[in-house]
């Protein structure tokens, strides 16, 4: 008898490879790795916020050397539920899930609208996951892009075949510009650093988001 939900059974095994895992003692970060991170994916697992489907697959927990990896890790090829494309599959905890689908709905869909009169059906991923410095400048801090809590966008595609890139559309056509500077100014709200090409010169071409803790509570932002 053919399975109906595939993506169900992989969950299944996949909870159970985890915590056999955990129980043996398989798993450890390395210390210089802060404890909230782990806190957070499993709180996100744990409320049920994000489920699989056949868009958003639970991956083994991610340990490599050092501080990088995840506990809570998605393969995730497109968002709000399944109505935003990814160009190439993102691996991103599960806190960054929720985060996605709520910037693409109230904020990237409604703009889309607004100023391009179209909506939004797929983004270019242009990062993810990657066991990386910042800007990959040796000796820098560990990038939130090393814990698969970042992503970078580089372009946004409309269902009018519209292709509107941040790196010509920042300072191109208005209504490009203005769709473009409106989606990166609300995103500080699901997210918690958003750099665009204001920022520095290594946000050119990209947003990146991320969901880093900042300031005594963890709740601060840090948006250019």
């Amino acid at each position: 008898m053919p399975i109906r939900h595939p993506w169900r059974l992989a969950a299944a095994l996949f909870t159970a490879l985890v915590l056999t895992a955990c129980a043996a003692g398989m798993m450890a970060f390395d210390d210089s790795r802060e404890e909230w991170r782990s806190q957070a994916d499993r709180t996100c697992r744990a409320s049920g916020r994000v489920t699989p489907s056949p868009f958003v697959t639970p991956l083994e927990p991610i340990f490599e050397e050092g501080e990088c990896g995840a506990d809570v890790p998605y393969k995730v090829t497109a968002a709000a539920d399944g109505s935003v494309a990814f160009s190439v599959p993102a691996t991103l905890a599960c806190p960054m899930l929720p985060a996605l689908d709520r910037w693409l709905q109230t904020v990237v869909q409604p703009a889309a609208g607004e100023t391009l009169d179209s909506k939004i059906v797929s983004v270019d991923v242009a990062a993810s996951y990657v066991c990386r410095t910042r800007n990959n400048k040796p000796g820098a801090k560990v990038s939130e892009h090393a814990y698969a809590n970042a992503i970078d966008i580089s372009a946004f595609r409309t269902e009018d075949g519209r292709r509107v890139a941040v790196a010509d559309g920042w300072h191109g056509k208005a209504d490009e510009a203005a769709f473009l500077k409106t989606v990166h100014d609300k995103a500080c709200g699901p997210f918690n650093t958003v750099i665009g090409p204001d920022g520095d010169r290594h946000h050119q071409d990209h947003f990146h988001l991320d969901l880093a803790r900042r300031g005594r509570n963890g709740d601060g932002k840090f948006c250019q």
